[in-house]
């Protein structure tokens, strides 16, 4: 698959997850972990997209840290001021299939996995735009 034809399909397939994660978190029952799962889904496909589109080969993970690690070390610069996305690589996997997490660790609001689904689509929209 095309660098272009990469970068679509994840866009589009992030665009998905945020849709479900929006739709989801109007509804008080759904579990915390399910509208995690969408937001880190969502994040992880728009970073992967940018890479994509700018011919960067990366690992297959669902660590955002290693994404944004992976981003920087490519200059695809990831705003400092988000980097608390990788907060959500914990939906991924230990939340996903029941992992516990240590006992002071807080969920996420689905106020907070909004606002980043949300910024981080700006951020790689801006980034693949100008890519051509």
């Amino acid at each position: 698959m095309h660098e272009r034809e990469l970068t679509t399909l994840l866009m589009q397939k992030a665009d998905q997850d945020e849709y479900a994660l929006r739709r989801l978190a109007e509804d008080e029952q759904v579990p915390n972990e399910i509208l995690g799962f969408h937001a880190q889904q969502s994040v992880e496909k728009r970073m992967k997209a940018v890479l994509a589109r700018n011919g960067v080969v990366y690992r297959k993970t669902h660590d955002i840290l290693e994404l944004i690690d992976v981003l920087n070390d490519n200059h695809l610069l990831f705003p400092p001021e988000l980097e608390s996305v990788q907060k959500l690589t914990r939906y991924a996997v230990e939340l996903r299939y029941g992992i516990p997490l240590p006992p002071q660790t807080p969920l996420l609001s689905s106020a907070l996995l909004l606002d980043y689904t949300a910024k981080v689509r700006v951020w790689a929209d801006g980034l693949i735009k100008s890519a051509g």
